[in-house]
């Protein structure tokens, strides 16, 4: 058997124990996907220079598929738990300062947060959740 077509199936299977290494990437199966094509080529009987530009070319284009089906499985995520409330509109309940925290009501619920602005923020101000920082709401007066 040629040895081009072991050279390109192994290189296939090091860039597929890559990806499977490096999950959710999707980089390295591109490359797989190109060897692979090279393997073919080389099989049928193809130059090593054409081989390599088969190699390229696949590769290319199995990033640009990849990449476009990515970003279609990804367009109909949401934010969720805490994440969600960021953009949420809520009322002041304790005075929230830059470091003091205090507490705001968002959607019937108690929340801890600091103001974004240096200022504190006063009881029964209208806020405006900017951000999360671990435990605490990052919030903003409503204007």
């Amino acid at each position: 058997m040629n040895i081009q077509i072991w050279l390109w199936s192994i290189l296939a299977l090091v860039f597929l124990i890559l990806e499977i290494g490096h999950p959710g990437l999707f980089y390295f199966i591109s490359f797989c996907f190109g060897a692979l094509n090279a393997a073919l080529f080389a099989f049928l009987g193809y130059s090593a220079f054409f081989q390599a530009i088969t190699f390229f070319i696949a590769t290319i284009v199995a990033l640009f598929l990849l990449r476009r089906c990515v970003k279609r499985m990804r367009r109909g995520t949401h934010a969720t738990n805490v994440f969600a409330l960021i953009g949420k509109k809520g009322i002041v309940i304790e005075q929230v300062g830059p470091e003091q925290p205090g507490y705001v009501k968002i959607q019937g619920e108690l929340w801890l947060a600091r103001s974004f602005a240096q200022a504190p923020l006063p009881e029964g101000s209208k806020i405006t959740v900017i951000d999360v920082r671990g435990a605490h709401l990052i919030v903003d007066q409503t204007h």
